[in-house]
């Protein structure tokens, strides 16, 4: 049996009548391989390096999975954001901030349920997470006050400012390089949100008229840097090996908590009026919560920078929701800030990306 199986494995030399040639003709000759080899012919190694650099620009233009996801959690932010502006036309700020909340911790405790996350940590680990819902509490209470006080898309556009703040504090608090171009990029951010604030000791008397509400704009500013400074903690709950459901749950849980402190203080508890607006009210908790966990999906199969690239896309719809839903033309000065805005913040997410690259 084993001398057929070596049979069947290496068949036999087909030899001619006149016994000339003894060798194997299944095998191909040397002139066979010589003229099949068109690798060695002039100008095909070049053709298959240009082949090779086109397939790469393709894979790179084409969207992936994560993108595409990451791309959907940008359209739910500005859903969140436009349903936002539209509950505070009829609902008080604070009281919109006591209500939705409880949305999405009801969605993140069913999933803590169901996932069976680890929800009891050592007391360093529960001092971070306190630290960083309240400070992602604070910057969301500012940005529903700003967008109650301004267009959402002027407020969108400068709380997008918040991955140069990241990189600011990340620099500061986690020793992470801060070159001259991200030094640019700063500055751009910075010239984009003048446009959109259109001070009136910078910009003509022609101008002030279209001035923004300046309180609305700080309110802005101070969400994005209590948001940046909250994703840079962020980043430390991941190393300290904090489930994102529970973050995710403590986040609204401190946002419920400052706001129906306030609400009680102000005495400004009461139904929303009409009825339709309990659910425009509950809304942006639905929104809120289906974003972030596309945000999660999204970075666990792409890479974090890239994400955040598709993410800062959310100005531009919250600008196309504003002028078809809201029905609110923004203003040309407007538009450019915003542009700027979102340049710096694709510049330096593309300048991570590169660093990324040549470290790898």
């Amino acid at each position: 049996m084993d001398n057929l199986a070596i049979e069947l494995e290496a068949p036999a030399p087909i030899v001619p009548k006149d016994g000339t040639n003894t060798k194997n003709l299944s095998l191909p000759t040397a002139d066979e391989i010589a003229i099949g080899d068109e690798k060695e012919l002039p100008g095909n190694e070049d053709r298959s390096a240009g082949n090779k650099r086109l397939s790469s620009m393709l894979q790179k233009l084409i969207p992936t999975r994560g993108m595409l996801v990451a791309l959907l959690a940008a359209i739910l932010f500005s859903c969140l954001d436009v349903s936002v502006a539209i509950s505070t036309q009829e609902v008080h700020p604070h009281l919109l901030l006591a209500l939705y909340p409880n949305v999405i911790m009801a969605f993140s405790l069913i999933c803590i349920i169901a996932t069976r996350v680890k929800v009891l940590y050592n007391r360093k680990q529960y001092l971070v997470l306190v630290v960083s819902a309240g400070v992602y509490a604070t910057g969301g209470t500012f940005l529903t006050l700003s967008i109650s006080k301004i267009p959402v898309g002027d407020a969108v556009a400068i709380f997008n400012c918040m991955p140069i703040f990241g990189g600011v504090f990340g620099w500061i608090l986690l020793k992470q390089s801060l070159r001259l171009l991200d030094l640019f990029f700063t500055i751009l951010c910075i010239s984009g949100v003048v446009l959109i604030a259109r001070p009136s000791f910078i910009f003509p008397a022609s101008v002030q008229n279209d001035e923004i509400d300046s309180i609305g704009v700080l309110f802005a500013i101070g969400a994005a840097c209590f948001i940046g400074f909250g994703f840079t903690i962020g980043r430390k709950l991941q190393d300290m090996g904090i489930n994102v459901l529970c973050i995710v749950f403590a986040n609204a849980f401190f946002l419920f908590l400052i706001n129906a402190v306030i609400c009680t203080v102000m005495d400004i508890w009461s139904a929303p009026s009409p009825s339709y607006y309990w659910a425009i009210s509950l809304a942006p908790g639905i929104f809120s919560f289906l974003a972030q966990m596309a945000v999660l999906l999204a970075v666990k199969t792409e890479r974090a920078v890239m994400v955040t690239i598709m993410l800062t896309l959310g100005i531009v719809f919250t600008f196309i929701m504003q002028i078809f839903i809201i029905k609110i033309i923004p203003h040309w000065y407007s538009a450019i800030g915003s542009f700027c805005i979102l340049l710096s913040c694709i510049g330096m997410s593309t300048r991570k990306v590169n660093e990324e690259e040549v470290a790898s």
